[in-house]
């Protein structure tokens, strides 16, 4: 059985089963632990991919290793008649490692699994493109009431960082974005149609998620997500964990909120 077959049978017993620890632990397990769990299952993932990258080197290795020692097995041999002529010499059958028919046969499914993450992070690189393209229309909002608001909700959460705010007119929803110089983005004049609280409401939400790192986080999932292509319960995991996200997110700004009503 081939590496990979034993990953992914691995890897799906392993889902199935914290699936099934935090179905029947619901009630005990805190969202926050239900989120830990998973993040420690999508470290354990990263573990395949290091054997991934060595996978190609190793066969090299091996393969040519077993070649050698056939053909030293054949020089070695004594030459028992010294008139044999050329045609019995190309009809003698030369011998292969088992080892070499193994990795032939296991070779062309690395190179099925190499085409599926080189696809996935190119189509993943395209959508970030995209994004980023569709967002540099974005102008920095100078809105005096929502840059003292925000600043009041960074000391709020602890966070010393002010980030920049900014609106664009092709969003329908607020958004963290950004990794290095993360920013949080408006829907164009949305600013205005928001009482202060419903706007405090909103920043809340969304410095949690960028108190925990859930924006570094998500791009560790998807890379799980892509080299681990090939299993579906990879990619039904990952919905699960942006849906404990944002109900972690709001179980962290309903604590630090007087009136939760409010903010449901």
């Amino acid at each position: 059985m081939t590496y990979l077959n034993e990953a992914l049978i691995q890897g799906s017993l392993l889902l199935l089963t914290v699936s099934l620890i935090i179905g029947l632990l619901r009630r005990v397990l805190s969202l926050g632990g239900k989120l830990l769990l998973h993040k420690l299952v999508y470290l354990r993932f990263l573990l395949p991919s290091v054997f991934l990258m060595t996978f190609s080197s190793s066969y090299f290795v091996a393969d040519s290793a077993s070649l050698i020692s056939a053909s030293e097995k054949i020089t070695s041999r004594p030459l028992l008649k010294t008139n044999i002529s050329s045609e019995h010499l190309s009809a003698t059958p030369l011998e292969i490692s088992p080892l070499s028919m193994g990795k032939a046969f296991e070779w062309p499914l690395f190179e099925m699994w190499l085409c599926g993450v080189c696809l996935c992070l190119a189509f993943m690189l395209y959508l970030n493109l995209t994004q980023r393209k569709k967002l540099n229309s974005r102008k920095l909002l100078c809105d005096k009431r929502a840059q003292d608001l925000l600043r009041d909700c960074c000391h709020q959460l602890g966070i010393k960082k002010i980030l920049e705010l900014s609106e664009s007119c092709l969003l329908t929803s607020p958004a963290l974005y950004g990794l290095i110089r993360p920013e949080i983005i408006l829907p164009h004049g949305l600013v205005h149609q928001l009482t202060e609280e419903e706007l405090k409401h909103v920043f809340l939400h969304e410095l949690s998620h960028f108190k925990k790192a859930d924006n570094w986080w998500n791009c560790f999932f998807s890379l799980i997500q892509i080299i681990n292509w090939y299993n579906p319960l990879v990619w039904y995991f990952r919905s699960k964990t942006q849906e404990l996200q944002e109900q972690a997110c709001d179980a962290r700004v309903i604590g630090s909120l007087v009136d939760a009503k409010a903010y449901g």
